[in-house]
């Protein structure tokens, strides 16, 4: 994790050596993406259209200090509608 944040942060700066990324692209190939192979591709549940997943709310599934990553569920949309104030 920390990898990939001083990764995204150098090449946002402009600063990402060619060397640098060539290596880190072949350390993610050999070590980290047969790793993922060996899980035989059950990453990520299949969606499913359920009452109960219509039904489910967004929610926060990590919490870095910096940065959150939330999930949203299939189908949910932010309401857009203005509602009155307190």
């Amino acid at each position: 994790e920390a990898l990939l944040t001083v990764l995204w942060s150098a090449t946002f700066a402009g600063l990402l050596q060619e060397r640098v990324r060539s290596a880190v692209h072949q350390f993610l190939l050999q070590e980290i993406v047969p790793q993922f192979d060996e899980l035989g591709g059950d990453l990520l549940p299949l969606a499913s259209t359920s009452a109960s997943q219509e039904a489910e709310d967004p929610k926060i599934n990590m919490d870095l200090g910096d940065r959150l990553v939330i999930y949203k569920p299939p189908g949910w949309e932010v309401d857009t509608t203005i509602s009155p104030g307190p």
